[in-house]
């Protein structure tokens, strides 16, 4: 999956990006409760993606 397809998924649910790391983008959810570490890399792993969108229920 690409990069550019979790992070759309991740704004339509209200997430944000908070800040840029060395190897991942921290990104919050919109109630600030939330923080997850997305890769930096053009290609996700296909199952990290889902297992991703099912722990936030994205």
């Amino acid at each position: 999956m690409q990069r550019r397809a979790v992070e759309q998924r991740f704004k339509k649910a209200g997430w944000s990006l908070k800040r840029h790391g060395a190897n991942h983008d921290i990104w919050q959810s919109k109630d600030g409760q939330h923080m997850e570490r997305l890769p930096r890399h053009p290609k996700f792993n296909d199952k990290l993606a889902q297992a991703l969108f099912k722990k936030h229920g994205i």
